[in-house]
């Protein structure tokens, strides 16, 4: 009562090829969508952009107030230059056309 053949059947020629393709594809971690986040984290996500937007909000006013200032005191600069040309051009005017007391 010899046995002659094994209990378990050999697949020799699908040995290397069960799962090649499972193998071969990746599962690549993506974004979870919107409604499959916890509610806990997309109640912590509303609390932050409203947090981060009663920041910001002052500080935008502040900077629209500055840029005004600034705008201000570029203009008056400018015509403080203009104005030290005009007397510039006064100054040479005057100096051209003779001053009495310089000329002996």
């Amino acid at each position: 009562m010899a046995m002659n053949r094994s209990l378990s059947t050999t697949d020799v020629e699908g040995l290397g090829h069960e799962d090649t393709l499972a193998k071969l594809v990746m599962q690549r971690n993506k974004r979870l969508r919107a409604e499959d986040l916890p509610p806990e984290f997309v109640k912590f996500k509303e609390e932050m952009r409203d947090l981060i937007t009663t920041l910001i909000a002052p500080r935008t006013a502040q900077f629209r107030e500055i840029k005004g200032k600034l705008q201000s005191i570029k203009d008056t600069n400018a015509n403080i230059d203009s104005s030290i040309l005009f007397y510039r051009s006064e100054q040479g005017t005057l100096q051209e056309s003779g001053n009495p007391g310089s000329a002996s």
